[in-house]
Formats: C-alpha cells, sequence, structure tokens
C-alpha cells in the first residue's frame, strides 16, 4: 500500500432539491444516487470547460462532494449563483478533513472512521477527520510517474480550467444520454460531430511539442494535444 497526501475540498449539500439541483449542474447522472453510493461526475463551464472534478456521495440527509482545494472557490461560486430558488444550503467543511490517494489492490482500511472511494483500479481517495493522519509513503514524483504509466489525469495538469473532459480521458463521466445541464450542449455537439479537438496521450518526451505537455516524466509524459 502506498499513500500521498491530497490537496482535497468537501461540500455539504442540503435541502429537498439537492440532487435535482445537482443533477442540473453535472455531467454524469446522479439522479438515482442511492444512500451510501458514490459517483464521480465532472461541472462544468458553459464552454464545457472544467471547473472541477469530484465525486457525489450520498449520506442520507445530504450529499456530500468532495473535489479540489484549488478549484473549491470557482466551485463554489458556480454553485451558489445556480441556487436561486432551489431548496438547496451548502457548507464547506474541507478544513475539518484530511484527504490522501491510496495505491492498494484491496480496499483499504484504517479503523479511524475513514470515508473510501475508489478512484481508479488500484488507486483509492480517503477522507479523515482533521484530527487523524496518515504517513505519506509516496512522493509527488512517484505519484507522477505512476499517473503517467496509467494515464490518470490529475489536478493541476490535465483536470484544469484549460480543457473539457472528453480532452483529458474523462469521457466516462460524461453521460451519453442525459441533457440538460451547464457545458451539456458544447459536450454533444463534441460527441455527434466526433471533433472533440484534443484528446490525452502518453508519448515520449522527445516527440512532443513543450507547450502540449502536462506531466512531465523522466522518458514520457502525459499531453493534450489536438486530433
Amino acid at each position: 500500500m502506498d499513500i500521498i497526501g491530497f490537496d482535497g475540498s468537501l461540500l455539504i449539500i442540503r435541502g429537498n432539491d439537492k440532487i435535482k439541483f445537482l443533477n442540473g449542474l453535472t455531467t454524469n447522472n446522479i439522479e438515482n444516487l442511492n444512500p451510501k453510493e458514490s459517483l464521480k461526475t465532472v461541472f462544468t463551464q458553459r464552454s464545457a470547460k472544467i471547473i472541477d472534478v469530484v465525486h457525489c456521495i450520498h449520506m442520507n440527509d445530504f450529499i456530500a462532494i468532495t473535489g479540489y482545494r484549488g478549484h473549491l472557490q470557482e466551485l463554489l461560486q458556480h454553485l451558489k449563483k445556480q441556487i436561486l430558488n432551489s431548496d438547496v444550503q451548502i457548507s464547506d467543511v474541507t478544513d475539518r478533513n484530511n484527504f490522501y490517494r491510496i495505491i492498494s489492490e484491496e480496499k483499504p482500511k484504517f479503523g479511524i472512521n475513514e470515508t473510501i472511494i475508489r478512484e481508479k483500479e488500484k488507486v483509492w481517495l480517503v477522507i479523515v477527520s482533521a484530527s487523524n493522519t496518515l504517513d505519506a509513503t509516496l512522493t509527488t514524483e512517484e505519484w507522477n510517474a505512476y499517473r503517467i504509466k496509467h494515464m490518470i489525469p490529475d489536478y493541476g495538469h490535465e483536470i484544469c480550467s484549460k480543457f473539457h473532459p472528453l480532452a483529458v480521458g474523462l469521457e466516462d463521466l460524461v453521460h451519453p444520454a442525459k441533457g440538460c445541464y451547464i457545458g451539456q450542449e458544447v459536450l454533444a455537439r463534441m460527441v455527434s460531430r466526433k471533433k472533440q479537438g484534443r484528446k490525452l496521450i502518453l508519448e515520449n518526451r522527445e516527440s512532443l511539442n513543450e507547450n502540449d505537455i502536462t506531466t512531465y516524466g523522466e522518458d514520457y509524459c502525459l499531453a493534450v494535444v489536438k486530433c
């Protein structure tokens, strides 16, 4: 098991309209999200550029949204602007929690009332209270090397406001039959015309344009290139 700290964020969404509200703003379909289930999705601008990539976790009385601290203020502004007359209340509890990524074959367990969500195969997101900490065993360079090898996009690199979800390998988070969310028209047009502009690739550094590289490795890099 390998552990690295993550600069995560955590919002709590309450109110009778919480599911309907979030479903109208994200690329994936959370309409049928059941208690104790989680679903990964993307908040996008009208241009379909990424605001944040999050997990929505159904906690019975509320929905917990865990994303990236660097995108938190933009996400909060986006959500608050869209509330209008909806029965929705938003609380920021980021500072009450610590966040980690775990690379493990099996779902990790620490016995400290942690919340664990699968990010990718063998990659887990762990959320614990601020009074608990885990010892990191991975450096940033080692984590990036793992990401490059497995083509995993990450915040501050591929997941940023420069790109839309399809360009950075997040097409599995864009529901193919869902309509009526901010950014949907642009994404649907890209899919129907088979023209998404850019795509995420893994390639030898020497063969890439430096301006396209999003994550540097010793030999191979991740890059978002024109297609």
